[in-house]
């Protein structure tokens, strides 16, 4: 059985959105992992995002952890990806492919529609607090009494 290293890095996430730090680190060395299953979870200035794995394969390498910020072209993890595997990636030297998944992560809030199972799965992460507290209590006017005058 042939297999190829893949190199996943961070991607884009767009919008002028340049570095996360990881939540959740959800896959451990020697794990087997398919495309687009969920790898890390990422918090930017922006959102809550599951950072997808862009190939099928078991995790030969971890190089991140909770707590760390990354950097869009870090380094998230190492695959080794088995032959017949399809990828999007750009060879390297000595076998190993650089992989970046497109579509860029997935916002947590925003689950694709071809996926209903995963619908589930993102209802069960923790949204981030709401921008702005709630408008505090109605007041309860206070009843006027006159005072007779002596």
């Amino acid at each position: 059985m042939q297999s190829s290293t893949v190199t996943f890095r961070l991607p884009d996430l767009g919008e002028d959105v340049t570095e996360g730090e990881v939540v959740l680190v959800l896959v451990s060395v020697g794990d087997m992992v398919r495309k687009d299953q969920t790898v890390i979870e990422l918090e930017t200035e922006k959102a809550l995002l599951e950072v997808p794995s862009p190939v099928s394969g078991r995790i030969v390498k971890v190089h991140t952890k909770a707590g760390a910020t990354l950097k869009v072209n870090d380094v998230i993890i190492t695959i080794e990806e088995v032959a017949g595997v399809a990828a999007t990636s750009t060879k390297r030297a000595g076998g190993e492919k650089s992989v970046a998944p497109d579509p860029p992560a997935t916002p947590v809030d925003s689950p694709p529609p071809a996926a209903p199972a995963q619908a589930k799965k993102s209802a069960s992460v923790k949204s981030p607090p709401p921008a702005s507290p709630p408008p505090p209590p109605r007041r309860q006017e206070a009843e006027v009494v006159e005072v007779p005058k002596e």
